[in-house]
């Protein structure tokens, strides 16, 4: 899988004529949609666009008698070397080394897969092909089925007398079980692989190209839905990477054309799992990331995910730059706070505003009642002065011990009022208008940002993914 950043279509696939560089994108697609458990049946579409994406690629080789002068051999559809690919990008993906996909939905696909092969191995076509082309399973692909056919079936027969004790390991880990060995519809780890982004790469040196969060496969539990990543909270990750421009009078409001954390002390609201702070920190390149929510049992998935995803030595990043500047520098920590938009006092949340310069949030306007103290939360943040700036003596007594500061275009911080970016999933049209009202009450000024329907889906996208909604909001020209 290249490392390359494309030019997608709306189907997630690269809008380019060349044959490789579209069995790289197919193939990506497939890795990306395996690694989010999709529904298998986008996943199984995924696989057979890769084998024929690699079809067309090896019949166009053979025309231009490519395989005539160079010593590589051609990726053959359903043969031995693509079921290795198709293995390395999903189930033996490095991502899963700790945290393998649920065992369902592996042997699943690894039956699926099974089953093409044996299709192509019988179609008319390979009768009289080269003995070295053969389609058969591979090795690999057949002591993976039975690796995870036999543990299926072993787990079906212990679950029926035993119990689960949940993480021996989790010291706080709220009111809910985190335990993840109940397959798709219970918990499980989702893994969610960096998206492209314009120039300059925001990516840090020590993260590696994906997060994994461990997340609800249930709409709602322990009376909450904030135990699982919402389309909303993938769709803004897509457009915070795209760098998409602001329409002008945002931009002129806020003090910045593209739509970007690079250089940004974030907090993000109502974090969820986190998938948002995570990829602000790994992805986006922003400087300081803090995620908050209530919820107990939210807090405590969200502090295992943000432990889950800290950087370790040794952590996958050769393809995250190919750049020979010098690598950018490791992600920031991720701090967890609890704040309750309903119990915080406007002081205590002014005080927290001192420390960030954006702040993000995904489906969070859902609940009619939420809507003013949201935008309550939101209008102390950004409507918070700005902390002090350092006197010159200050500044002396620091100069010796301090790197150089970042230019402010990219480090964000001073380079305009505090913004706040919200992805909205339009649910209930009465919410959403409450919620809008409650900020132009509170003297903010709000506009959707349409770029961001030309971003590419580079996640699973759905009918919520499509109709979601970006939100710039800044203090208005009048508030003081």
């Amino acid at each position: 899988m290249s490392a390359t950043p494309y030019t997608l279509g709306s189907d997630g696939d690269i809008n380019n004529d060349d044959d490789d560089n579209r069995v790289d994108a197919t193939l990506s697609r497939l890795a990306r949609l395996f690694l989010q458990l999709a529904p298998l049946r986008v996943v199984e579409h995924a696989l057979s666009s890769a084998a024929a994406a690699v079809a067309a690629s090896a019949t166009a080789a053979v025309a231009a008698a490519v395989d005539d002068t160079t010593n590589e051999p051609l990726l053959q559809p359903w043969g031995a070397a693509f079921q290795r690919q198709v293995l390395d990008l999903t189930v033996a993906h490095p991502a899963r080394a700790a945290h393998p996909p649920p065992r369902d939905y592996a042997t699943r696909f690894l039956t699926c897969l099974l089953r093409r092969v044996d299709a192509a191995a019988r179609a008319p076509s390979t009768a009289n092909q080269n003995p070295d082309d053969v389609v058969e399973p591979c090795d690999e692909l057949v002591d993976l089925w039975s690796a995870y056919t036999v543990g299926a079936a072993a787990t079906a027969t212990s679950t029926s007398d035993t119990s689960h004790d949940g993480d021996s390991n989790a010291e706080d880990e709220g009111d809910v079980d985190l335990d993840d060995s109940r397959g798709n519809d219970a918990w499980c780890f989702k893994t969610y692989l960096s998206p492209p982004s314009p120039p300059p790469a925001a990516h840090h040196s020590a993260a590696a190209p994906w997060m994994t969060l461990q997340e609800d496969g249930a709409l709602i539990r322990a009376g909450t839905t904030g135990l699982r990543t919402w389309p909303a909270a993938l769709r803004l990750i897509e457009v915070l990477a795209a760098g998409v421009d602001l329409p002008p009078a945002a931009a002129a409001a806020a003090g910045r054309r593209p739509l970007s954390m690079r250089g940004l002390r974030v907090l993000e609201l109502g974090a969820g799992p986190g998938a948002v702070a995570v990829a602000c920190a790994h992805f986006l390149g922003a400087a300081a990331v803090t995620a908050s929510d209530a919820n107990p049992s939210v807090l405590s998935l969200l502090r295992r995910n943000v432990r889950l995803n800290a950087p370790r030595a040794g952590t996958p990043a050769a393809a995250i730059s190919a750049s020979a500047a010098p690598p950018p520098p490791p992600p920031p920590p991720i701090a967890v706070v609890e704040l309750d938009w309903e119990a915080a006092a406007d002081v205590d949340v002014r005080a927290l505003a001192a420390n960030f310069d954006a702040v993000v949030a995904a489906d969070v306007v859902f609940n009619p009642v939420l809507a003013a103290p949201l935008a309550r939360v939101l209008a102390a943040l950004l409507l918070a002065p700005p902390p002090p700036r350092p006197t010159l003596d200050d500044d002396a007594a620091s100069r010796d011990s301090s790197p150089p500061p970042a230019a402010a275009e990219d480090r964000g911080v001073g380079a305009g009022p505090r913004f706040a970016v919200v992805a909205h999933t339009p649910r209930a049209e009465s919410t959403a208008d409450l919620f809008l009202r409650e900020l132009a009450a509170r003297g903010l000024q709000y506009c959707p940002v349409p770029a961001a329907a030309d971003v590419p889906f580079w996640y699973f996208a759905d009918e919520d993914t499509a109709s979601v909604i970006i939100y710039f909001i800044t203090p208005s020209a009048h508030s003081g």
